[in-house]
Formats: structure tokens, sequence, C-alpha cells
């Protein structure tokens, strides 16, 4: 889908293709993110920080990003 959004751009406003793209790779994040939560607890507790806290942040962006170009 990534690549399909960048060689069609299908919005007229460079912004709404950009946010589409952010809203893709946040999404793509949070599922794969979602994969590592399944994993036994155990001594991953790490991975499990830095999975929650990169998809905490990437969330936020989008999500203050698409406030911004509402605004």
């Amino acid at each position: 889908m990534i690549r399909l959004q960048k060689k069609l751009k299908p919005y007229k406003l460079e912004e709404n293709n950009q946010i589409e793209m952010i809203a893709l790779c946040t999404g793509a994040l949070t599922l794969y993110s979602g994969f590592i939560f399944t994993i036994e607890e155990g001594s991953v507790s790490l991975l499990y920080n830095l999975a929650l806290v990169l998809t905490i942040a990437f969330n936020m962006f989008f999500i203050l990003s698409w406030v911004f170009l509402i605004l």
C-alpha cells in the first residue's frame, strides 16, 4: 500500500498525501507491535518497552499532525 500511495498520490494537496503515508506507517507499526506483545513474557521486557514507546510516539505524532491539518 505504501508503494502504491507514493506512486499514485491520490490527493491534490501534498499535505493529504503526507498524512496518509504517516497513517499507513503508524498502522503498520501498531500491527507489528501487537505481534511483539503476543510473545510469551520472559526476558523480552526491554523489547516490550521499546515497542510500547515506539507505538505511542508514532501514534501521538500522527494524531498531532492530523489535528494540525484539520485546524
